[in-house]
């Protein structure tokens, strides 16, 4: 290597700095190795001297201009040697700079005097003439480094952690400086106290009381971050709880009232849960923290129970920001208003179907005497709640405009003492222009005006599971196929879906019961619980043993006790359903029964009838040697009247009586209730000395007889029907008595005696399976596959009529109705009604009156009755009739009558790749075909589904590829352009061609165009027919 000795200047400079860093002088100590001019060293002797470490790293690039050269050694070093041995150089040209040594790191610092130059190749040298501080020798070293091509202009950036906050303790604050990517690196960190001076920092900043810490970075090129800021609490003092709601010792309370606690300072808000408040008796919260008043609320999942002394404890683990927790729990009692009565509401018009908009009043009557607080209500079928809806405070709210189209309306009151009633609905359907109604795959829909926006669907709630007359609000509820139902007057029904929350599907209810408010779902997953009187439900308790779930089979209960029968055992609740405890858990319970009188509960389950005298706690059985006339131990259902037990068996029934104590003091038997039925019995219900029982087998029937009754109490049993006479073995789900209203669970929802069951009406219409609606005389029929339901008030009610109203089959396939005279086609043949429905009979001198398929009826005594094979017609009203098509001598048949329609001269019947058109009102048909326009697509086969005239007299033709229209009286067809292409139905009639398939679609210029409606739109299903009614 060449050697340039330093020059004079940088010599003295060197020895001046090193010098002034304390580490020269004469002395080296004892020790041997050390010079005469070695200074003191406070570091370990070497074997000899080395450079450890440099800053810039050996062989750096982009080196910042503005770096110093930081060298440091594993010993001491003379500073006396280095002047003769150090060297810093751009190539060959020196580089001036200030030296500076550190004697307790042994770092020797290299300061250039002007920043160094971009790109350029530097380097640093110390010969071997250096030595250690006691004499070590030195080997030599060199140091490369190459500078940053071009300028650094990003200023780093600079972090605190942790960044600011509240803490219990001191805290050390630690700042980390970040350069860009090929920046020229972190020169420099500063830092101040509360303002103070500037420091350098150099490791983590200790805080032992709260202060603000302000910092910022340097880069190597002197870029400066932003100046960062955190403020640092150090808070070693517990929070206090300065107030409380409602008072210590308060009384009167609202039942709405949301307990509170208000704090003496900030408060962590992650701490503030619901875990942290509880509530005796026990009463489940929510949790919030305001932390502009420093409040924590805990709001109760329903309402808190009327008198009742509560305790509220907070613990210790709400804490401050700090972390300090209270120095001990806060307790405190107030008792609630001893006003239980729920306030009750009524709307000034009824639900129902009206021709002009109505005004709406609710009214709100208090009989627990603190009087109405407000009234909520929706208008857009939601559910009222805190937070949605109109509040109106005080008794009344309205009117409440009810305008054109549907509406649902929902509400419900508050009074003072916080008692909330179960919300409430009516539907309006306002139409000045009508109504349009279609038969879908999922029911009848309705909607306002010929051509609807939307719709809505009229059909149940599905088949019925259970029963139960809730005794507080009137409502009687009903566990279904589809969830859980409500009606307050029993015609209009509020359906309530019941969620999984393992999947999202919907469950069907298994039991219900109810008493105001408070609204229990029994389903396969568990019981549901509704605090708003049904109109939503959360699941609530749940048991699961070897992977199955508890099935609630039953729920009884009266004021504050609650008991649940499940597949898995009885869960008892005394707290109105807040808490349960499973007092029977080693077998199934089918049912429970409740004597209110005394407090008795009976459980059947499958090895015996149990009766617990403790509400629920214990149970003792009744086996064999207790009752000996118990015919099985296997307990389907059970009904307890004051002096009776009615136990439902595999083998029969038996009929407990009961001593004063309510204790089964005698025992009968009854093998077989039903003369012809069997002897396993599924139900029984009882209401006074009415007695009714279903038997047989509950998915299947074999028995004649599988529903009967008793009036004496049962001593003896009468078989009785209630879907049809020749329906007795129809199997009923469940069985329900209050007097003379009895009912019994079946498809498509429930059948319904108001005589002690001497007769029985289908009491819902069906929510599938709808074939065809007509109107007329101010009536309202659709053929269902159990009868014609007939209606005068747009559906709201309904009358079934079946075979035993005269109808020749229940399944009705098709309908034409002209003033009180109805045309029924059932799978038997027609059916005629000239009452309006009331009654039907099949015409006397029909021909092969089983293969009916279509009917029309123009005016009141014109009939037109297509056949399979034939197109018959009757000028008086059915009474006669006469074939048409094919004319008469012709041995040729119609292929696949699908159609008829008639209006003014003109008769179109659809056959299935034809339509045979009359002008002259049916007395000769010309036969159309693919001549007329009447033709499939190329690779398409044509299938006709439905014929009709409008009142332009254009006939409309509905297939399988789309819809045909003629407007020259049938000569010539024509595909509707960009019509639907699969149609199942089309009906004319009023301003409007309504065309069924996938979507309805509804023409108001005669198929030119049309508008679509969907699922989307309300309608519950596949649209068919559909009739317009001004």
């Amino acid at each position: 290597m060449h050697r340039t000795a330093a020059s004079p200047s940088l010599a003295v400079a060197l020895a001046s700095a090193l010098a002034l860093a304390g580490c020269s002088g004469g002395g080296g100590g004892g020790g041997g190795g050390g010079s005469p001019g070695a200074p003191s060293c406070a570091l370990p002797a070497a074997t000899s001297l080395q450079v450890v470490e440099s800053s810039p790293a050996q062989g750096a690039d982009g080196v910042s201009v503005n770096a110093t050269v930081r060298i440091r050694f594993n010993t001491c070093v003379d500073t006396s040697t280095l002047p003769s041995a150090l060297s810093f150089r751009r190539g060959a040209t020196p580089v001036a700079f200030t030296p500076a040594y550190d004697a307790a790191t042994a770092t020797l610092v290299l300061t250039p005097a002007a920043p160094l130059a971009l790109s350029t190749s530097y380097a640093v040298l110390i010969l071997p003439t250096a030595r250690g501080a006691r004499g070590e020798p030195f080997s030599g070293w060199v140091l490369g480094f190459d500078t940053r091509g071009a300028p650094d202009t990003v200023p780093p950036t600079v972090a605190a952690d942790p960044a600011g906050g509240h803490f219990n303790h001191p805290v050390d604050v630690t700042l980390t400086c970040a350069d860009e990517p090929g920046g020229s690196g972190c020169a420099q960190t500063v830092y101040a106290v509360n303002g103070g001076a500037a420091q350098t920092y150099v490791g983590p900043v200790r805080l032992e009381a709260s202060a603000t810490l302000s910092f910022f970075a340097l880069d190597g090129e002197g870029n400066r971050s932003t100046t960062g800021t955190g403020t640092y609490v150090i808070d070693v003092d517990p929070p206090g709880v300065a107030s409380v709601f409602p008072p210590d010792g308060a009384t009167g309370v609202a039942l709405d009232a949301v307990p509170a606690a208000v704090f003496d300072e900030d408060m962590d808000p992650a701490t503030v849960t619901a875990a942290r408040l509880t509530l005796s008796p026990a009463q489940a919260t929510g949790a919030a923290y305001d932390a502009a008043t420093r409040t924590a609320r805990f709001p109760p999942d329903r309402r808190l129970e009327c008198n009742t002394a509560y305790t509220a404890t907070l613990d210790a683990g709400v804490t401050d920001l700090a972390g300090n927790g209270l120095p001990a729990a806060v307790s405190w009692t107030f008792t609630t208003d001893p006003d239980c009565v729920e306030p009750v509401t009524t709307a000034s018009v009824t639900d129902g179907v009206y021709a002009a908009a109505q005004q709406v009043t609710l009214t709100c009557t208090d009989a627990g005497g603190s009087g109405c607080a407000r009234v909520v209500y929706t208008t857009d079928g939601s559910v009222p709640a805190p937070g949605n809806g109109t509040v109106v405070e005080g008794a009344a709210a309205g009117p409440i405009a009810v305008g054109e189209g549907e509406t649902v309306l929902r509400y419900y009151s508050v009074d003072r003492a916080g008692n909330r009633e179960a919300v409430r609905q009516q539907r309006y359907s306002v139409s000045t222009s009508g109504f349009t109604y279609v038969a879908t795959a999922g029911g009848i829909a309705r909607g306002a005006g010929p051509v609807p926006a939307r719709f809505v669907a009229l059909g149940g709630a599905g088949w019925t599971y259970a029963f139960h007359r809730d005794p507080v609000t009137g409502r009687l509820w009903r566990a279904t196929e589809r969830g859980v139902a409500g009606s307050d007057d029993g015609a209009a029904w509020s359906l309530t879906r019941l969620v999984s929350p393992a999947g999202g599907w919907n469950l069907p209810g298994r039991a219900v019961w109810a008493e105001g408010s408070l609204v229990l779902a029994g389903t396969e997953e568990g019981l549901y619980r509704s605090v708003d009187g049904g109109a939503t439900f959360v699941p609530l308790l749940q048991r699961t043993v070897d992977g199955n779930d508890a099935w609630v089979t039953a729920i009884a209960g009266a004021g504050k006790d609650v008991y649940v029968a499940t597949s898995l055992g009885l869960a008892v609740s005394h707290d109105r359903a807040r808490t349960f405890a499973w007092t029977i858990a080693d077998r199934a319970v089918a049912d429970v029964a409740l004597d209110p009188g005394i407090g008795d509960v009976f459980a059947a389950t499958s090895t015996g009838l149990l009766r617990s005298t403790d509400g629920g706690a214990t149970f003792a059985g009744l086996d064999t040697g207790t009752v000996p006339a118990l015919p099985s131990a296997d307990v389907r259902a059970i009904a307890v009247t004051a002096d009776r037990v009615y136990a439902a068996t595999a083998a029969g029934l038996a009929i407990l009586g009961r001593d004063a104590t309510g204790a089964p003091a005698s025992a009968t038997s009854v093998a077989r209730p039903c003369p012809a039925g069997e002897t396993s019995i599924l139900d029984v219900a009882v209401s006074g000395q009415a007695v009714w029982v279903v038997s047989g087998q509950r998915y299947w029937s074999g028995s004649t007889d599988a529903f009967c009754a008793s009036t004496d109490g049962g001593a003896t049993f009468a078989p009785r029907w209630f879907v049809a006479p020749d329906r007795t073995t129809a199997i009923a789900s469940t069985v329900y008595a209050e007097g003379a209203r009895v009912y019994v669970g079946y498809a498509p929802g429930f059948y319904l005696s108001t005589d002690t069951g001497a007769s029985f009406r289908s009491a819902e219409l069906p929510a599938g399976g709808v074939r065809d609606v007509a109107a007329a005389g101010g009536s309202l029929y659709a053929a269902l596959d159990s009868g014609v339901a007939v209606s005068t008030d747009g559906f709201r009610t309904f009358v079934l009529r079946t075979k035993a109203d005269g109808l020749g089959d229940a399944g009705v396939e098709d309908l034409a109705a002209v003033g009180a005279r109805v045309y029924a086609v059932t799978t038997f043949g027609l059916s005629i009604s000239s009452d309006g429905g009331a009654h039907f009979a099949p015409p006397a001198t029909l021909t092969d009156p089983s293969m009916a398929a279509c009917v029309a009826a123009p005016d009141a005594s014109t009939v037109y009755l297509g056949q399979m094979s034939w197109l018959k017609v009757s000028t008086d009203g059915g009474a006669h009739f006469t074939q048409r098509l094919p004319p008469a001598g012709s041995t040729s048949y119609l292929s696949d009558t699908v159609g008829v329609d008639a209006r003014g001269g003109t008769v179109a019947v659809a056959a299935r790749d034809t339509v045979f058109v009359s002008t002259d009102g049916g007395a000769t048909f010309a036969e159309l075909g693919a001549a007329a326009g009447l033709a499939a697509p190329s690779g398409s086969t044509l299938s006709l589904r439905g014929v009709a005239i409008a009142p332009s007299g254009a006939i409309h033709v509905a297939s399988n590829v789309g819809l045909f229209s003629s407007t020259d009286g049938g000569a010539t067809f024509a595909p509707a352009s960009g019509g639907p292409a699969w149609l199942e139905a089309v009906s004319a009639g009023g301003p409007a061609l309504y065309l069924g398939g996938d979507l309805l679609h509804v023409s108001t210029d005669d198929g030119l165009t049309f508008v679509s409606r969907s699922e989307v739109d309300g309608l519950p299903g596949r649209p068919g027919p559909a009739v317009y009614v001004p």
